[in-house]
């Protein structure tokens, strides 16, 4: 008879605590979950520029790669853009479905015709040369209104980024 009551309340316990997760897992339905991109992964790591980066023409472009963005709603289609100091570059908005999140690398090869491209003008200002410039991914779980400012009229919308801070040179590359 003991051994008959503990079973029951083993049972009881059991079940009360499936009975929270199940709650729980109601709960968090409704709760809207931001895109995470895993830095470790990122390539080239965004503390890789340390020294100038040569865009000359003969330079082979720049690859920059951006592991499978997690998001813990499923359902979430991923929205991407690139920035260049600010300047939107192609593709204005980058989509990701939910059904391709598990094995999407994002890739941009930037260059220096992709670089003059976004500026407007060839050949690039020797101004260019004296400075940083931020090279920004974004993903948000939201379209944006208005790409180029990273405008979202969805109040609901998370985003996560990362960066990389760029000193270019126009010094010519080995072949």
């Amino acid at each position: 008879m003991f051994k008959l009551m503990q079973s029951l309340l083993l049972c009881s316990m059991l079940s009360a605590c499936l009975d929270f997760q199940d709650q729980r897992t109601e709960l968090n339905q409704g709760v809207n979950f931001p895109p995470l991109i895993d830095k470790k992964f990122v390539s080239p790591p965004p503390a890789a520029f340390l020294k100038r980066v040569s865009v000359a023409s003969n330079c082979k472009a720049i690859e920059f790669k951006i592991p499978p963005v997690r998001d813990f709603n499923k359902q979430d289609r991923l929205y991407y853009l690139w920035f260049l100091s600010g300047i939107l570059l192609s593709p204005t908005q980058g989509i990701i479905e939910p059904e391709n999140r598990e094995r999407a690398i994002i890739s941009l090869k930037l260059d220096r015709q992709k670089i003059e491209d976004a500026l407007g003008h060839s050949p690039l200002d020797p101004s260019f040369f004296e400075n940083s410039h931020l090279l920004e991914f974004v993903v948000s779980d939201r379209p944006y209104a208005i790409p180029s400012t990273r405008y979202s009229d969805d109040p609901q919308a998370l985003e996560d980024s990362v960066y990389w801070s760029i000193w270019f040179s126009d010094s010519p590359c080995s072949l």
